[in-house]
């Protein structure tokens, strides 16, 4: 699960990238120069249940996206390397790295100094916004299938 905020672009520019270029901006790694929490844990083929939060609003669930390789993506020609040990996938020079330095709000990362993401394509709908689904602050977290409701009989279940 993913939950992308205002903190770098607004709810619309985040959709048109996931749905209109299929890219999920992310960087690899900190400032310090160390793995962003459970990057690495994310493999072609998995899906990420995408959602957008902004204060004061209800959380907007974008979507259900499959990570997949440049190769299978429907425009391989805007991403580079990928990077070792992940899926991710550096952003070449072109359109969507033009795009990308208009929004201003992505933050090259510190160790490729470009920008870095998912190349991803959508497979259907992400889950109903569950706060309980994001145990902490990362903003990228395992999904383990929906909460126990704490109401249910778990042994007629």
């Amino acid at each position: 699960m993913y939950r992308a905020t205002r903190n770098k672009v607004d709810a619309i520019s985040t959709m048109i990238l996931a749905d209109k270029r299929g890219f999920l901006c992310r960087s690899a790694r900190s400032s310090a120069g160390v793995w962003a929490a459970n990057v690495k844990n994310v493999a072609i083929g998995d899906v990420i249940h995408f959602y957008y939060m902004q204060a004061g609003k209800k959380p907007r669930e974008f979507g259900a996206y499959e990570v997949v390789s440049a190769e299978a993506h429907a425009l391989p020609q805007q991403f580079g390397a990928q990077i070792e040990g992940s899926a991710l996938y550096e952003v070449a020079p072109g359109e969507l790295n033009e795009y990308l330095e208009v929004l201003r709000g992505y933050v090259p990362d510190p160790i490729t100094d470009g920008y870095v993401g998912w190349a991803i394509k959508r497979v259907g709908r992400a889950p109903a916004f569950d706060p309980k689904l994001f145990t902490g602050m990362n903003t990228l977290q395992q999904y383990d299938g929906p909460p126990d409701d704490e109401d249910e009989d778990v042994a007629t279940n």
